[in-house]
């Protein structure tokens, strides 16, 4: 991708897909987790797990070739991300993973990935995805850390319930529309504002 595009937004179904994280910091621990979220089987290859990811392996979550990336680790992963950012792994790890048919991220290296990794606020069930097409990543993570704030605990309770009351009316009302009618009516008066706050006072 180049470096401003904004591409085409989707959610990636991972479950039962082979996963390969190369890197053993926050970044590795952070990707990891995402795709622990989406049942994949997740590889961490790094010869420097930092605690996080030992955790993640402690638990039986996740497995660790603790040794530097190799070519062939490769060899059945459906997705390679690449957590560090030596030019040489990068690079390496760009042509192992094309070889082998794999998508393809690299931090900070949009010319080289074939998918964006957008700043993820995560609430109970609700995932809300935060991309600035690459024009400012810190304000992306600054925009997750103010949606967890401010709509936290109660928002994700309140998603739990509309899931709940949802897989009832799937097992009590046959008729699609009436379904969906009673399910609009669970969020009429549900609205969200917003007030922002620029550096110096102004945005723009």
């Amino acid at each position: 991708m180049r470096r401003d595009a904004i591409g085409f937004q989707v959610s990636l179904d991972v479950e039962g897909r082979h996963a390969l994280v190369i890197g053993g910091g926050a970044e590795a621990e952070d990707k990891a987790a995402r795709l622990l979220d989406g049942e994949a089987w997740v590889t961490v290859v790094t010869p420097a797990p930092g605690a996080g990811v030992l955790a993640l392996v402690q638990a039986g979550r996740v497995m660790l070739r603790q040794r530097a990336f190799q070519d062939e680790d490769v060899a059945v992963a459906d997705l390679v991300l690449v957590c560090e950012s030596d030019e040489e792994l990068v690079q390496r790890a760009s042509r192992a993973a094309a070889e082998a048919g794999a998508a393809f991220w690299a931090n900070d290296r949009p010319e080289l990935s074939q998918l964006a990794m957008p700043a993820l606020v995560r609430l109970g069930r609700a995932r809300l995805a935060i991309s600035t097409g690459g024009a400012a990543p810190a304000l992306a993570s600054r925009l997750r850390a103010c949606f967890e704030r401010d709509l936290g605990e109660e928002f994700a309770a309140f998603v739990e319930r509309l899931g709940v009351e949802r897989e009832r009316l799937l097992e009590s009302e046959p008729d699609p529309e009436r379904r969906r009618e009673r399910l609009r009516a669970l969020v009429d008066g549900f609205d969200l504002r917003i007030t922002v706050r620029y550096p110096g006072g102004a945005g723009g």
